[in-house]
């Protein structure tokens, strides 16, 4: 037995399905199932106001130079230290900054030997004051060759913005950086 059907009962079947799917466009709804159209569409538009959000959020999250900052300050644990080396590359002193505490140290880094070196007029940045200044009194240390410190011939490693500092006392970008992210 075959199970076609004819031309004219699927002409039939057709007509029945249009009917019943136009039927149910055009018949009444009633309050409930409005309601649950409307909800289903504001939760779809929740949805994908959330996933945009969160696609902006890690786009700026990634770029931000705030959170960088933020993060490296984090990761040093607020103490930021910058490295003087002379000419040929030789340590000199290091400058360390203690944004936790509002301090500033200069300590010797040089080798240790016999000789006896006086580092002058180094500068450095009061945290207290936030005022620019040459160090106070010289820095004495015992190294084991003579060196010079002259701060345009000098050798700075440290973060880019100390960099800056070091070689030009009116960039001071770093440090309101710092404070701005402190005091958020």
């Amino acid at each position: 037995m075959s199970s076609s059907y004819s031309l004219n009962d699927i002409n039939i079947m057709v007509n029945n399905m249009d009917n019943n799917f136009f039927n149910i466009l055009t018949t009444g709804w009633n309050i409930y199932e409005i309601l649950l159209n409307i909800l289903f569409i504001i939760l779809l538009l929740i949805i994908s106001v959330i996933i945009y959000w969160d696609t902006i959020n890690k786009k700026v999250e990634n770029n931000s130079r705030c959170k960088k900052q933020k993060d490296l300050y984090d990761k040093l644990n607020g103490i930021f230290t910058i490295n003087v080396k002379d000419k040929s590359g030789d340590n000199l002193f290091n400058i360390d900054y203690d944004f936790n505490n509002k301090t500033e140290s200069i300590k010797c880094s040089c080798k240790s030997g016999e000789y006896n070196n006086s580092f002058e007029n180094i500068p450095i940045k009061r945290l207290k004051t936030n005022t620019n200044e040459k160090s106070i009194k010289p820095l004495p240390c015992k190294c084991d060759k003579f060196y010079e410190y002259n701060n345009s011939d000098s050798i700075y490693e440290g973060e880019p913005g100390l960099i800056r500092y070091m070689m030009n006392q009116n960039n001071d970008e770093f440090f309101k950086e710092i404070n701005y992210t402190l005091n958020k």
